[in-house]
């Protein structure tokens, strides 16, 4: 019996597995155009912070909350970050 529960337990495991990376690369893909958005400009419609940098800077901030997770490499997003998080 106790083989059937590790079993079912390994099968969970590999399937949460499975689903953070794809749902990372989801993540990822989804963060692209807004990576293109920040090569042209400082920050997504302005020069300076407006409420949707704020909003983004917030959902990022769940995802980077864990500790687990990293910022994606995407070069202006990261620059942008940088930008609206100047103490670190």
């Amino acid at each position: 019996m106790a083989e059937l529960t590790w079993t079912a337990e390994a099968e969970r495991w590999l399937r949460d597995i499975h689903d953070y990376r794809y749902l990372c690369a989801q993540f990822l893909e989804l963060l692209k155009p807004i990576d293109n958005m920040l090569a042209a400009s400082p920050f997504l419609l302005t020069d300076r912070p407006f409420f949707v940098d704020y909003n983004l800077y917030g959902v990022l901030g769940n995802y980077l909350f864990n500790g687990k997770t990293r910022l994606p490499n995407l070069k202006h997003l990261r620059r942008w970050y940088r930008a609206m998080n100047p103490e670190k």
